[in-house]
């Protein structure tokens, strides 16, 4: 995990165990423990590990030297039972006498080089290169995927939550959907090949994701964060897009399209009905903007990071011109009527209102579980 004088060393807490004497100058720069004043502290008279006394040793411990493979088996297993606080151990070894220890871990890793059969058989992941920076790099690409999808199910929930609502609430009192099942299938292409590409497509952050604190592995995908998230923005939209179907036309002095109000089988390809399709998509529009904030509550945008991606900003640019090809020329085949230019600016005014309640929900931060526990144990490592 690069040297303990790392940056890295500080954000993701290494212990180092070894069988040998430590130098004195890295000594000095650690909290260092010998393995026989290790066994007398945490192990009571029959070797049963005192858990409570671990717990008050192993937030300051860095180095555990002159020690035994049953030590590092000990301290495995002690930092998996803290009652401080959960932990996701990783351990490293290469050698015959840390097999125990591997497994013991919830994750183990081995040397492929240097490290015996034994080692590799029970670890559960071999370092090519017998790099130990490959354990950091693990963590950062685990977490980088974890936030990808999350970021891509916020987006996806709230989109599918609007359109249901919005078909459902039609077909009840409209006997319509205000948004044609051809333009849904639009949605859906969007949603799932394009918006991909916007929201999954970043180089992960190490130092960002480095710094959070590790992720359960009880961790629900959806977490408070994220259902606060999808929560606003469905509320919003369904509010503004039933608004519009209901009073559209009164808004924008045109004909009707409702079915219930002109008794004609033809009317979705109306002005109407096209306002309240194109403001839907560009509502979806302006929320990936707000999705690709994450798991984060950070009130700013992370535009920095999305002009640095180019295929982030061309696949927003292809979805935008698409659309205005679908509005303006679809016709029939997309039950859409051609808008005026102040028609479209109308709806793309409305779609950006997704930006400032994004802002406001990231504004309104939720404290997830275990966070006041993380920082309090950061404080006690430093």
């Amino acid at each position: 995990m690069q040297s303990s004088e790392s940056p890295d060393d500080e954000i993701l807490p290494v212990r180092l165990y070894s069988g040998t004497r430590v130098m004195e100058g890295f000594a000095k720069m650690l909290v260092l423990c010998v393995g026989p004043d290790f066994r007398a502290l945490v192990l009571d008279s029959h070797g049963q590990l005192r858990q409570e006394i671990f717990d008050q040793v192993w937030p300051s411990l860095r180095v555990l030297a002159r020690s035994s493979p049953q030590d590092k088996h000990t301290l495995v297993t002690g930092l998996r039972a803290s009652k401080l606080m959960p932990q996701l151990v990783a351990v490293t070894g290469d050698g015959t006498n840390d097999a125990p220890a591997l497994p013991a871990a919830h994750v183990g890793f081995a040397m492929r080089k240097s490290g015996t059969s034994v080692a590799k058989e029970a670890a559960d992941i071999v370092l090519m290169d017998d790099d130990l920076a490959g354990v950091v790099s693990a963590v950062v690409s685990g977490r980088g995927v974890f936030d990808s999808i999350s970021q891509f199910l916020q987006f996806q929930i709230t989109v599918i939550a609007v359109a249901l609502s919005v078909a459902c609430v039609g077909a009840v009192t409209l006997r319509q959907s205000p948004i044609a099942a051809v333009q849904i299938l639009w949605v859906n292409l969007f949603m799932d090949v394009f918006a991909s590409l916007v929201l999954t497509t970043d180089e992960p952050n190490a130092a960002k994701l480095l710094e959070r604190q590790p992720y359960a592995r009880s961790k629900p995908l959806i977490t408070p964060r994220m259902a606060k998230h999808i929560a606003g923005q469905t509320v919003m939209q369904l509010t503004l897009l039933l608004l519009l179907t209901f009073l559209g036309d009164k808004w924008f002095d045109i004909p009707s399209g409702r079915a219930s109000v002109t008794n004609d089988d033809d009317s979705e390809s109306t002005q109407h009905l096209t306002i309240v399709f194109n403001t839907f998509v560009w509502l979806q529009l302006f929320n990936q903007l707000n999705c690709r904030q994450g798991v984060t509550d950070t009130p700013k945008l992370r535009l920095t990071e999305l002009c640095k991606n180019k295929l982030s900003i061309a696949a927003l640019c292809v979805q935008c011109g698409l659309q205005g090809a679908i509005v303006q020329l679809g016709g029939e085949l997309f039950h859409c009527a051609p808008l005026s230019a102040a028609q479209w600016g109308a709806c793309i005014g409305m779609g950006a209102i997704a930006l400032p309640l994004g802002w406001a929900l990231r504004a309104a931060s939720i404290e997830e579980k275990g966070t006041r526990l993380w920082r309090r144990l950061r404080k006690c490592e430093e």
